[in-house]
Order: structure tokens, then C-alpha cells, then sequence
């Protein structure tokens, strides 16, 4: 069994405040492990990783960053594990347009002028690989297929396979930019999956109304997707950060009783789902 726990679901910016406590304040990261595997995986590196505390047995982890956003990778000098020196972090993620790699972009957050601690006073060993569109990485018992996303930013996509159980993140994207073809070509990729983590910013309303080509999705786009392609299990995030406890919980009711079939709910934070 592959287990997927949230700890930060918010897109954009961090939030904070009683309205915002059940689905949480934190910007993107998630965690995929499995009892079964000596590697976990973390997704994004937003403010949450900065609660992912990893027990001493968890030796190896790969980072797989969605993008470079600030929402996306601020956290990553706060990961605790850093400070272990009997730890192994592998980090992957996209070519930037200008062509910087994902280590030249990532270190960059350890300069003095962004972090007091340079980048070489951390005593785990990490790795950099990066990643493009139709790249396949094996992690032991998992492969990784990396996809190209539709953000104003070289975006990606992941989809995890370990034997029968699948998961597909697609934090960044605005579907409604694809044509038919990339609608299909996409489909394909998450059709059946157990778990699609998927953009879903806006309401309808809100993408409607100004903000048409910001690189983000409205539920009920997001939520008829899964459906159509038969996703078990459709957990709804990146909320947008003036989106309150209160509106969210009417979002996920109402896309419930529409799409029945797609598993729909709106990730929280610190909620965890299995796949298996």
C-alpha cells in the first residue's frame, strides 16, 4: 500500500488564521511512502516540508519538484533531514527556459543574501538530476514519468508506479489551455490512476472573471476531467490563499454531488490517503 500525506496545500502564498484551519495555511508539499520500499518521496517544497520530519530509518528520499515557483521550493532549506549526515536526497526536477538546471536554481536559496547558512554546511548527501517532458526515472520499486504541464513556467507534472498502485500530480496546471489532443495525450496518463492530486485554484466564476492564462484551474473543470477518465480517487489542491474553510467546504460538497463516480475531495493538511 502507497500512502500520500499532505502537508501543505495552499498555491501562491502561506496563510494563516481561524478560517483557514481545517485545510491548513502551508504551500505545496506532499509525501509518498510505502512500508514496503526504502525510499520515500517528496512532492514540491513548499513552506509544509518544513513539518515533514522523517524518522532516522527513512535513509534515502527523492525531491521532486513540480517547478520553481516560490510557492513550490522556499521550504527546502528548512527540510530537517538536510541535517543528517547519514542521509541521501535526490533532487529532480525541470530545465528552466533560459536553460538553468534544477541544481543552479535550487542552490541559489542558500546564497547569503536568501539563507544565513551556506549551501555547503549541510551534511546529507544530495544529487541533482534534471528532468523533461517524457523523462522515466526508476527509484528501486517506483518509476517516475515525468509530463509536460501547461503553467507560465517550464512545469511538470509526476506519475508514480509501484507495481498495481498509481499516483499523478498535477499541482500547477491550467487544463483549460489544452487543446483537445493534449486533453486526450493528459487523459491517457491519469486514466484509472488510484490518486490524481490536481490544480484546482478557482471557481468557474473566479478563472472566468480575469483570470484566463494565469496557469491555474477551476475545480469544476478539474473534477469533470477526473471523471471523464476514470480517476478513482480526485483530491483537489493548490486552494487559492483567500480561499477560507468555509467556501472550500461548499466547493467539495457541491463537486461531490455533481461528479459522483471521480472519489472528490479537497486536500487538507495534514490529511493522508492510501492508494492500493
Amino acid at each position: 500500500m502507497t500512502e500520500i500525506t499532505c502537508y501543505g496545500c495552499r498555491g501562491s502564498h502561506a496563510v494563516s488564521g481561524k478560517e483557514f484551519s481545517l485545510f491548513g495555511g502551508h504551500t505545496t508539499s506532499f509525501l509518498v511512502s510505502s512500508g514496503e520500499s526504502d525510499t520515500v518521496f517528496l512532492i514540491d517544497a513548499g513552506s509544509g516540508i518544513c513539518n515533514i520530519s522523517l524518522p532516522d530509518s527513512v535513509k534515502k528520499a527523492v525531491l521532486l519538484l513540480t517547478h520553481t515557483h516560490l510557492d513550490h521550493i522556499a521550504g527546502f532549506p528548512f527540510l530537517q533531514a538536510l541535517r543528517r549526515s547519514d542521509f541521501e536526497l535526490t533532487v529532480c526536477g525541470p530545465v528552466a527556459a533560459h536553460g538553468a538546471g534544477i541544481r543552479e536554481i535550487v542552490t541559489t536559496l542558500f546564497a547569503p543574501a536568501f539563507f544565513p547558512v551556506n549551501w555547503d554546511g549541510f551534511p546529507a548527501s544530495v544529487s541533482f538530476s534534471d528532468l523533461r517532458d517524457g523523462s522515466t526515472l526508476v527509484f528501486g520499486d517506483t518509476a517516475v514519468d515525468a509530463f509536460r504541464l501547461p503553467h507560465p513556467s517550464a512545469t511538470l507534472g509526476y506519475r508514480l508506479r509501484r507495481g498495481n498502485h498509481t499516483a499523478v500530480f498535477c499541482f500547477d496546471a491550467e487544463l483549460e489551455a489544452l487543446d483537445s489532443r493534449q486533453t486526450e495525450a493528459l487523459g491517457r496518463l491519469v486514466e484509472g490512476t488510484g490518486l490524481l492530486a490536481v490544480d484546482a485554484t478557482y471557481t468557474a466564476e473566479q478563472y472566468a472573471n480575469g483570470r484566463v492564462g494565469f496557469g491555474h484551474t477551476a475545480a469544476e473543470t478539474a473534477a469533470a476531467f477526473a471523471e471523464r477518465f476514470g480517476v478513482l480517487k480526485t483530491g483537489l489542491t493548490h486552494h487559492s490563499p483567500g480561499a477560507t474553510d468555509r467556501e472550500l467546504l461548499c466547493r467539495e460538497k457541491n463537486l461531490r454531488e455533481k461528479h459522483p463516480s471521480a472519489g472528490i475531495f479537497f486536500f487538507r493538511e495534514g490529511m493522508s490517503v492510501s492508494v492500493d
